[in-house]
């Protein structure tokens, strides 16, 4: 039987599947990437196989694809495996070295957004907000607003809610624009839609905001009917 890599997704709620599990318990080595998402290890755990974690120096500086020619090596993901640039230059290097992979989907925040009633074809592109206060994720939400489309905002996981929302008003977003603030997204979901400063308070990690573009009747309908009386006060 060939021996490989394998690029394993967790998605939003850490919920490995039969066949993904099956893969992990029978590698002889496991690995956790924990720098671009939060984890719940008490989850991980819970499945009873030995792990280790991996930083984002370790994976991008330490991890050698080449020991995937000799042992079956796994390395989970939150969310899906491919939607940080750092496990595609993972799959490229195993491609350049002859190291079979295998990458194994799950849900991710990219999917999740659905949840808010939000159609994924009107999203533009995504962008983070640091913690740095750097400006270049506003610039993103601006260029999505001028076309009409909504933004997914990804915040880092240093910043509380509160912080974030204060951080996008000190850019000059318009306190009384209509948002949408998700925690959980995808497996706990609390969803709440209201003028960006009335969403200025404390909820629970993972969290994100998506700023609306031109939204179809049907998004809105949906937002004002099952999002508009949410409360963070």
């Amino acid at each position: 039987m060939t021996v490989m890599l394998y690029l394993i997704g967790l998605g939003v709620d850490f919920d490995l599947g039969v066949k993904a599990l099956n893969i992990v318990k029978k590698a002889d080595r496991v690995y956790l990437e924990s720098y671009t998402s939060p984890v719940d290890f008490s989850v991980i755990d819970s499945y009873g196989f030995n792990y280790d974690v991996l930083s984002r120096e370790q994976i991008e500086e330490e991890f050698n694809v080449l020991d995937a020619k000799e042992k079956d090596i796994v390395i989970l993901v939150p969310g899906d495996p491919l939607t940080a640039t750092t496990h595609i230059s993972l799959i490229l290097e195993a491609y350049e070295k002859k190291v079979p992979y295998k990458v194994i989907h799950a849900s991710s925040v990219y999917t999740a957004v659905c949840e808010t009633g939000l159609q994924i074809y009107k999203f533009g592109r995504s962008t983070t907000m640091p913690a740095t206060g750097e400006k270049s994720f506003y610039t993103v939400i601006e260029e999505n607003m001028s076309l009409g489309l909504h933004t997914l905002v990804l915040v880092d996981p240093e910043l509380d809610s509160k912080q974030a929302i204060e951080m996008l008003l000190s850019m000059g977003f318009p306190s009384d624009y209509k948002i949408v603030l998700a925690s959980k997204l995808g497996y706990d979901s609390t969803i709440y839609y209201g003028k960006a400063s009335d969403l200025a308070a404390d909820v629970d990690k993972p969290f994100c905001i998506i700023i609306p573009g031109k939204l179809h009747f049907m998004e809105q309908e949906f937002l004002d009917k099952v999002y508009k009386y949410n409360s963070v006060k």
